[in-house]
């Protein structure tokens, strides 16, 4: 190689590393956030303490489209309730998944933009029975809370052939000529609902949303939210569930994931994120996670060890359900992000009991705390059960550790005669 040639090597090398490093600098820039717009939505705000404290939620997509499907808003309302739709079903399926909130997901894109409750704005379909209401009174009834899912999103106007909106209606009702079909258009129309909606239901707990329109944001919807309601939840997943990695192993998490949406939002690419829980299952010999790490000791005859007080609770979930749930996602992708995990998180102390009982005197606490421990770190689970219908096993955690066991225990005559220490993952 000549001296030329090898300068411009060693400067290509130098300009990829360059390169590398702003591309990385970028990356982390835009996740801890210097040089941009704050977010809107209040992080730690005590309204958004009873969602981000919920293990569980139960997310009903249900409209129009719902099987077997219709176009005639009417027609739909006499079937559902011909087919006798009751609001207490619904909670007291809530409450058998443990969940703390319903969400309500009719007003949604794919689902024929309805509104299950009499509205006063025409432009799509509107019940003159109040299923909202309803849902309301039996979910406050059983102590749970409603957040209604209100979409940004106009471009399924037509979906299936059909035209889900009326905007000669809606323009009639405004004086003055509205496209609803327009992200502008469907903008005002979905605000002009927020606003319906709280008017005619002052007990409603919350909305979901899972992108923002630019009318909305022009016109301080939020905020006008929250001065009419300061303790309504609002939960945006643009902006009150950042990924926020702070360590190798949360960040790299974070660039996956985001990297993931990128090529679908950029290029098409169909991409479902999927965020799980704890795993576990037959073939682990991880021996630092609690699951193998415990069956191990018990067939050593050592004490497991805990790396916490015992009292952190944390999702685990069998490798098998997690599987079904990836090939559920797989089936249907829709750019989506899932968190996959059950419906009855558990202690790391009672994850050991359902493995050797009685354990009393027997577990060797190693009491150390680390800075970033939180002492309960689980997921709602509803993404996948409900857009899916993957629903996660309904048996209690000790039936599928007995397999893990049978299939652990050949592994764990390992030389390897002591557990690891320091951290191990989420699980501790």
């Amino acid at each position: 190689m000549s001296t030329y040639s090898f300068a411009l090597a060693r400067r290509w090398r130098a300009g990829v590393i360059v390169v590398a490093i702003a591309a990385v600098v970028s990356v982390i820039v835009a996740m801890v956030g210097f040089g941009t717009r704050p977010a809107r939505a209040d992080l730690q705000n005590p309204r958004q303490d009873f969602l981000r404290a919920s293990t569980n939620g139960l997310f009903m997509h249900w409209g129009m489209l719902t099987s077997p499907g219709f176009t005639s808003c009417s027609a739909w309302e006499k079937a559902v309730t011909g087919g006798g739709w009751t609001a207490s079903y619904w909670v007291n399926e809530a409450q058998k998944l443990h969940a703390s909130y319903i969400t309500l997901a009719t007003f949604h894109s794919k689902l024929g933009y309805a509104r299950p409750w009499k509205s006063s704005i025409p432009g799509s379909c509107s019940t003159q029975r109040d299923f909202l209401g309803e849902l309301i009174s039996a979910a406050h009834g059983a102590g749970l809370r409603v957040i209604l899912y209100m979409t940004n999103d106009a471009q399924w106007h037509n979906l299936n052939n059909h035209e889900w909106f009326d905007s000669a209606a809606y323009s009639k009702f405004k004086g003055k000529t509205i496209n609803m079909d327009t992200q502008d258009g469907f903008g005002q129309f979905s605000y002009d609902n927020f606003f319906d909606v709280m008017k005619s239901h002052p007990t409603l707990d919350g909305f979901w949303i899972d992108n923002d329109n630019n009318y909305w944001l022009s016109h301080n919807l939020y905020q006008q939210i929250y001065q009419l309601h300061p303790n309504m939840t609002i939960s945006n997943n643009n902006e009150d569930t950042p990924l926020q990695g702070r360590h190798p192993y949360d960040v790299s998490k974070s660039c996956a994931d985001l990297i993931s949406r990128t090529y679908a939002q950029t290029y098409g690419l169909p991409v479902a994120v999927t965020r799980c829980g704890n795993f576990y299952g037959g073939g682990d010999l991880n021996w630092s996670r609690i699951v193998p790490g415990t069956i191990r000791s018990f067939h050593l005859g050592e004490p497991p060890v805990i790396r916490s007080d015992g009292t952190f609770v944390r999702d685990y979930i069998h490798v098998k359900d997690v599987v079904a749930a990836y090939l559920c996602v797989a089936e249907a992708l829709d750019r989506m992000a899932h968190h996959v995990d059950i419906p009855f998180p558990e202690s790391c102390r009672g994850a050991i009991e359902r493995e050797n009982t009685p354990l009393p005197g027997f577990v060797k606490n190693r009491l150390v705390r680390f800075a970033d421990d939180r002492p309960h770190a689980v997921h709602p689970a509803h993404v996948v059960h409900a857009v899916h219908r993957w629903a996660p096993p309904t048996v209690t955690f000790a039936v599928p550790i007995i397999a893990s066991r049978d299939t652990n225990a050949a592994s764990s005559s390992s030389p390897i005669s002591s557990v690891p220490g320091g951290r191990s993952g989420s699980t501790r």
